[in-house]
Parts: C-alpha cells; sequence; structure tokens
C-alpha cells in the first residue's frame, strides 16, 4: 500500500481547469517552457503568498532565475523521469519571463481562491514532461564516423531510455521489431511484407513476427522459453523459425533451444548484422550509398510505425 504521506494531492477541477487552459495553444509545450514550470513551481514553495514575478528574475532582469534544464532535470529526477530538457532549458529562450509571469499570476488566483496545492501542481508539469518525451521521436545521430553497427547500438540505448522513461512500455523490442520489417521492405520491396503492432500476440495462423516464404522470423530482445516454445510449433507446422535478437541475448536463445534439444533445428540471427548486412548490400558496399539507404531504412520503418503503432513515441528523427 502506498504512504498516503507520500501521494500529492489531486489538484482541483478548477485548478486542473487553470493549468490546462494555460498549455493550451502549446505555450507550454517544448523543453523550455516544461523547464521554466517545473523551476518556477519548485521556487514557490520558498516564497511568501501571493507571488512577486520579480523574486523570479535573474539579476540582469533579462532571464527566468535558475530556470536552467539542469535544475528541471533535478526535479524530473525526483519523480523517476530520467529523460532531460537539455542544460539551458527556459533561462534564455525567447518569451521565457512573459510565461513565468503567467504561471506566477495563476499560482496566485490559485492561491487567491484557496485551492493551491503545489505539490499537485509540480505533478502536474511533471506529467507534461513525461507527456511531452512519449510523444517526441526518438533522437537517432547516424554519426558517419561510425560504423552502422554502432549506429544502430546507439539507435537501440536512445529506445532503451525512451522504454525507461515510460514505465516498462517494452520499446526497444518494438524498434528492433520495426527495423527488421523495414530492412526486409527495402530488401524484398514494397507491399512484400505484412507489419504487425508490436503488442499484439501472434494471431490465430501466424507463427511469428514475420511469415516469408517458408520461414517465420521472430524479432526480440528477450528470448524466452515460451519463444522457444512457438519455434517447436513453427516447426510442426513445416517451416522454419529465425531468431533474430541482440549479441548478448542471442547465446540466451541458444542455450534454451539447446535444452529443449531444438538448438539445431532453428536459425540464430544477430539483429545488427541482419541490418547492416541488408544496407550494405543494397547501397553496393559505397559508403554515401549505404548511408543514404540507413536514410531510406528510417523513412519505411516511420512509415511502419504510423501503419500499426498507436503511439508516435515509436518514430525515429534522424539526424546527421
Amino acid at each position: 500500500m502506498i504512504d498516503d504521506e507520500l501521494t500529492p494531492s489531486a489538484l482541483s477541477a478548477e485548478a486542473q481547469a487553470d493549468l490546462e487552459a494555460l498549455v493550451d495553444g502549446g505555450r507550454f509545450a517544448t523543453t523550455g517552457p516544461l523547464a521554466i514550470a517545473l523551476v518556477v513551481v519548485d521556487r514557490a514553495r520558498g516564497r511568501g503568498l501571493p507571488l512577486d514575478p520579480v523574486d523570479f528574475r535573474a539579476a540582469n532582469s533579462a532571464q527566468v532565475a535558475g530556470a536552467g534544464g539542469a535544475a528541471a532535470n533535478r526535479i524530473l529526477r525526483r519523480h523517476g523521469v530520467n529523460n532531460s530538457l537539455g542544460s539551458e532549458g527556459g533561462r534564455t529562450s525567447r518569451g521565457s519571463i512573459d510565461r513565468m509571469e503567467e504561471l506566477v499570476a495563476l499560482l496566485n488566483r490559485r492561491h487567491a481562491a484557496g485551492d493551491l496545492d503545489l505539490d499537485a501542481v509540480e505533478a502536474f508539469w511533471v506529467q507534461k514532461a513525461r507527456d511531452y518525451f512519449n510523444t517526441t521521436p526518438i533522437a537517432f545521430r547516424a554519426d558517419p564516423a561510425l560504423s552502422l553497427r554502432m549506429a544502430l547500438r546507439e539507435l537501440l540505448a536512445q529506445a532503451e531510455l525512451r522504454q525507461k522513461s515510460m514505465g516498462g512500455v517494452m520499446i526497444v523490442g518494438a524498434v528492433m521489431q520495426h527495423i527488421v520489417g523495414a530492412a526486409l521492405e527495402l530488401s524484398l520491396g514494397e507491399g512484400r511484407v505484412a507489419h504487425h503492432g508490436s503488442n499484439q500476440n501472434d494471431a490465430k495462423g501466424r507463427g511469428g513476427d514475420f511469415e516469408l516464404g517458408d520461414a517465420v522470423l521472430h524479432v526480440t530482445n528477450a528470448p524466452t522459453a515460451q519463444l522457444i516454445g512457438k519455434c517447436r510449433a513453427n516447426l510442426d507446422a513445416g517451416t522454419r523459425p529465425v531468431i533474430i535478437t541482440n549479441p548478448k541475448p542471442l547465446i540466451a536463445a541458444e542455450v534454451l533451444a539447446d535444452a529443449e534439444g531444438l538448438g539445431s533445428r532453428i536459425e540464430f540471427v544477430d539483429f545488427e548484422q541482419f541490418v547492416c548486412v541488408q544496407l550494405y548490400s543494397l547501397g553496393g558496399f559505397k559508403a554515401l550509398d549505404v548511408r543514404g539507404q540507413l536514410t531510406r531504412l528510417i523513412e519505411i520503418y516511420n512509415a511502419i510505425i504510423d501503419q500499426v503503432e498507436p503511439s508516435p513515441s515509436l518514430r525515429v528523427a534522424l539526424g546527421g
């Protein structure tokens, strides 16, 4: 049971509506304004009520005092959010003073109305930060100095960070599944591969994530005994199971299969190598063309996400 003293009280309906009206129109929809909101509410605890907006200005009056990203990030950590609002936050962004004054005015209104609860207001802004992180594409910087293998590893590292911030939602496995799907579509041609949502169990009559010819592909970041059972069912149905996973889980999958006497009948494929070989082959082993195939891979991946996944948080933003 959760200790009631550790659970922030809920906002009143009026305070909730007041805050939602403040964020309508995107005024507090990006990292800088969110950092301002978190820091202003936190600093309000040490000020007398009603609040004076002058107390929230830096000495030069052109910045919001203490509204750097680092301060906002510390507040997020208190709530178990590991994503970052950056290093500068809303300290120097255009309009930061205006946003600070809007929020201070709102807090003063709620104080006058008798329902100001700073803990609940802070929880509101933390949730808005979570919403921002959970709907923002996964950042993927395709550094040309990195090998494709390391670039893919960095993408999965970013997916893992997103997974930690989303309270257990399986992001890494979903990204892997749809990257493989995009690689298959690149190789085989548009419309030749059937894609399914990552949260859909293998439907009746479907043996895995992808069925191509007489092969059934299972893409996973965490092979289990249940997966080996699915592979046995594939074999019983006359199809060839292929497990595509990361290097360390690959060893675990082989051990599980050996324990069931299936180690010699299942194909085990390294995820990174599978995608890299596809891209190098399609790019004619020429660096610029291979990078072009990587860009195309991400474009197809995002189209798949839009088609089969309910959340845009799985999309990938490709940077240079």
